[in-house]
């Protein structure tokens, strides 16, 4: 395994481990089928769907998730922990929209984040958004 200044073949550790935090809770509660196909193994993150990082540091700048979830899990109520997205210092841009997203809790901490999108989802609970 090819390390380099805490990244693995491109995209820092923390990152990898937060991305598969979120590709786990947008397949909650079909834990046996992966709606983001790309994000497993040692591979470079940054190769990913859905995912975008700045060349020269392979930090995750943007993560558009926008409408991974499809429309038959619309009956079900899910909510999404703001912590999953502290590992990501640099991110710049977050797209949720259309996720059927009913609640975002805790703190939403993206000191960076220019470009934040919720349009079509379900919210009844949004963060605290800090310092944004």
């Amino acid at each position: 395994m090819l390390k380099r200044n805490g990244s693995v073949l491109g995209c820092l550790e923390a990152e990898r481990v937060a991305l598969f935090r979120l590709r786990d809770a947008f397949n909650h509660p079909n834990d046996g089928s992966s709606l983001l196909p790309s994000w497993q193994g040692l591979g470079d993150c940054c190769t990913w769907e859905r995912v975008i990082c700045d060349n020269s540091t392979k930090r995750v700048t943007y993560l558009l998730l926008n409408y991974t979830r499809p429309y038959v899990l619309s009956n079900l109520q899910w909510s999404l922990n703001a912590s999953h997205f502290l590992p990501f210092h640099e991110l710049q841009g977050l797209d949720l929209s259309g996720n059927y997203l009913s609640a975002l809790l805790g703190s939403l901490k993206l000191n960076n984040l220019q470009k934040l999108s919720f349009r079509n989802n379900m919210l009844t609970k949004v963060p605290s958004f800090g310092r944004l």
